[in-house]
Protein backbone atom coordinates (compact mmCIF):
# COMPACT_ATOMS: atom_id res chain seq x y z
CA UNK A 1 0.00 0.00 0.00
CA UNK A 2 0.92 3.11 -1.05
CA UNK A 3 1.18 6.29 1.40
CA UNK A 4 -0.85 8.93 -0.07
CA UNK A 5 -0.08 12.20 0.78
CA UNK A 6 -2.42 15.00 2.16
CA UNK A 7 -1.40 18.40 1.38
CA UNK A 8 -4.99 20.32 0.94
CA UNK A 9 -6.57 21.96 4.46
CA UNK A 10 -10.24 21.07 3.19
CA UNK A 11 -8.98 17.60 2.13
CA UNK A 12 -7.60 16.98 6.06
CA UNK A 13 -10.79 18.39 7.64
CA UNK A 14 -13.31 16.29 6.04
CA UNK A 15 -11.52 12.89 7.15
CA UNK A 16 -10.68 14.43 11.01
CA UNK A 17 -12.59 12.08 13.46
CA UNK A 18 -13.84 10.01 10.66
CA UNK A 19 -15.64 12.91 8.92
CA UNK A 20 -17.42 14.18 12.67
CA UNK A 21 -15.54 17.70 12.51
CA UNK A 22 -16.78 18.60 8.71
CA UNK A 23 -20.22 17.38 10.22
CA UNK A 24 -20.31 19.60 12.93
CA UNK A 25 -18.58 22.63 10.94
CA UNK A 26 -22.16 21.96 8.77
CA UNK A 27 -24.35 22.08 11.84
CA UNK A 28 -22.79 25.16 13.04
CA UNK A 29 -23.51 26.97 9.97
CA UNK A 30 -26.82 25.55 9.70
CA UNK A 31 -27.89 26.63 13.22
CA UNK A 32 -26.45 30.12 12.14
CA UNK A 33 -27.38 30.80 9.35
CA UNK A 34 -31.40 29.67 10.67
CA UNK A 35 -30.00 31.92 14.07
CA UNK A 36 -30.10 35.18 12.02
CA UNK A 37 -33.21 35.02 10.08
CA UNK A 38 -34.92 34.43 13.21
CA UNK A 39 -33.50 37.86 14.37
CA UNK A 40 -36.18 40.74 15.27
CA UNK A 41 -34.92 43.71 12.83
CA UNK A 42 -33.34 41.49 10.72
CA UNK A 43 -29.75 42.20 11.45
CA UNK A 44 -27.10 40.12 13.60
CA UNK A 45 -23.78 38.55 13.83
CA UNK A 46 -22.16 35.30 14.44
CA UNK A 47 -19.03 33.89 14.45
CA UNK A 48 -18.47 30.22 13.40
CA UNK A 49 -14.91 29.25 14.92
CA UNK A 50 -12.53 26.33 13.39
CA UNK A 51 -9.46 25.72 15.91
CA UNK A 52 -6.60 23.23 14.26
CA UNK A 53 -3.77 22.27 17.04
CA UNK A 54 -1.30 20.38 15.61
CA UNK A 55 1.70 18.82 17.54
CA UNK A 56 4.44 17.06 16.46
CA UNK A 57 5.78 13.98 18.60
CA UNK A 58 8.71 12.56 16.75
CA UNK A 59 7.47 10.93 13.50
CA UNK A 60 4.18 11.65 14.77
CA UNK A 61 1.84 14.56 13.99
CA UNK A 62 -1.36 14.77 16.06
CA UNK A 63 -4.23 17.65 14.88
CA UNK A 64 -6.89 18.47 17.24
CA UNK A 65 -9.55 20.14 16.13
CA UNK A 66 -12.50 22.28 18.00
CA UNK A 67 -14.88 23.80 16.66
CA UNK A 68 -17.06 26.86 18.48
CA UNK A 69 -20.03 28.89 17.43
CA UNK A 70 -20.82 32.12 19.18
CA UNK A 71 -24.54 33.19 18.03
CA UNK A 72 -25.77 36.43 18.61
CA UNK A 73 -27.89 37.34 21.70
CA UNK A 74 -31.40 37.42 21.62
CA UNK A 75 -33.11 40.82 21.48
CA UNK A 76 -36.84 40.11 21.43
CA UNK A 77 -37.00 43.09 24.01
CA UNK A 78 -36.72 46.96 23.14
CA UNK A 79 -35.19 49.18 25.40
CA UNK A 80 -38.07 51.07 27.59
CA UNK A 81 -36.88 54.59 28.75
CA UNK A 82 -38.05 55.93 32.55
CA UNK A 83 -37.21 58.64 34.07
CA UNK A 84 -36.20 58.93 38.32
CA UNK A 85 -39.47 60.28 40.17
CA UNK A 86 -39.68 60.66 43.85
CA UNK A 87 -37.27 57.64 44.31
CA UNK A 88 -39.29 55.44 41.75
CA UNK A 89 -39.08 54.96 38.19
CA UNK A 90 -41.83 56.93 36.37
CA UNK A 91 -43.05 56.73 31.99
CA UNK A 92 -42.99 60.38 32.09
CA UNK A 93 -40.50 63.36 31.50
CA UNK A 94 -40.28 65.25 35.12
CA UNK A 95 -40.17 68.27 32.73
CA UNK A 96 -43.88 67.48 31.44
CA UNK A 97 -45.45 65.89 34.20
CA UNK A 98 -48.37 68.69 34.08
CA UNK A 99 -48.55 68.40 29.80
CA UNK A 100 -51.62 66.21 30.34
CA UNK A 101 -52.95 67.27 33.63
CA UNK A 102 -56.17 69.46 32.72
CA UNK A 103 -58.06 70.00 28.96
CA UNK A 104 -56.52 73.56 28.34
CA UNK A 105 -58.78 76.38 26.30
CA UNK A 106 -58.04 76.09 22.95
CA UNK A 107 -59.84 79.07 21.47
CA UNK A 108 -57.85 81.58 19.99
CA UNK A 109 -57.40 84.88 22.12
CA UNK A 110 -59.92 88.20 21.29
CA UNK A 111 -58.26 91.12 20.09
CA UNK A 112 -59.49 94.07 23.11
CA UNK A 113 -60.70 97.68 22.28
CA UNK A 114 -61.41 97.17 18.45
CA UNK A 115 -64.49 96.99 16.75
CA UNK A 116 -65.68 93.22 14.54
CA UNK A 117 -65.20 93.37 11.72
CA UNK A 118 -67.83 92.82 8.84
Amino acid sequence: MTARPIRNFLEMIGILQRGLVAEKLNEALATTVETLQALPGGKGKAVITLTVEVACDQDRIDVLPAVKCKLPEDKAFARTPFWAFEGALSTQHPSQMDMWSAPRDATPPRAEGGADRA
